[in-house]
């Protein structure tokens, strides 16, 4: 079983091994994109106490329009998430 077993035979086993390690400990990107989202909504939520809290009409249209551009960030990646996992985000994440 073990007769090929060398020195060298065991230094060719190492570099695949090493990038197969490499491979499995990297972060899951789906798993950072949801971080990603859940700050999103932190900062849409922020976004909306501004918008509450404001009198003054230009800076709540800067926030309204921030608002926009956060909400649909976060639409587009909820759908790619929903895409590669089948998984409805939309739901979970309000």
């Amino acid at each position: 079983m073990y007769g090929d077993a060398s020195v060298e035979a065991n230094k060719e086993m190492q570099e695949p091994l090493e990038k197969l390690y490499k491979y499995e400990n990297q972060p899951d990107m789906r798993e950072s994109i949801r971080d990603y989202i859940d700050k999103l909504c932190a900062k849409i939520k922020r976004c909306e106490t501004e918008i509450a809290n404001t009198k003054d009409v230009g800076y709540e249209a800067r926030m309204m329009a921030r608002l926009d551009a956060l909400t649909e960030v976060k639409k587009d990646l909820l759908e790619r998430l929903d895409e590669t996992d089948g998984i409805n985000y939309k739901r979970i994440s309000k």
